[in-house]
């Protein structure tokens, strides 16, 4: 059975959360958001592509280490994906999330 880089990087992921290397998650995490799939409606030449729930994860972590910078920008990734895939409800939570953070 092969295995895809993809569940490797999320094994490396599950693994530096359990012995709390965040950095190291972080960096895994960065890695595998690249290898996770376009949706339908951000991909054929658009320069939003991605998965939105990765910038959003992303955000929420970056916030919980004390980057709020870094929070707001994957935040925002994540906000303008929702938007362009029509998921009105995960924009509008994504937006609210991000003037938390403003504050």
């Amino acid at each position: 059975m092969a295995v895809s880089r993809l569940s490797v990087y999320y094994a490396a992921i599950l693994l530096a959360i359990a012995i709390r290397d965040k950095e190291g998650a972080q960096k895994d995490y960065g890695e595998a958001s690249g290898l996770w799939p376009c949706y339908s409606g951000c991909c054929g030449g658009s320069e939003l592509q991605g998965n939105p729930n990765t910038y959003y994860e992303r955000g929420r972590a970056l916030a919980r280490r004390g980057d709020k910078r870094g929070a707001i920008e994957n935040l925002q990734q994540a906000a303008n994906l929702f938007r362009v895939q029509g998921k009105t409800n995960r924009y509008k939570e994504t937006l609210d999330l991000i003037m938390q953070l403003q504050r």
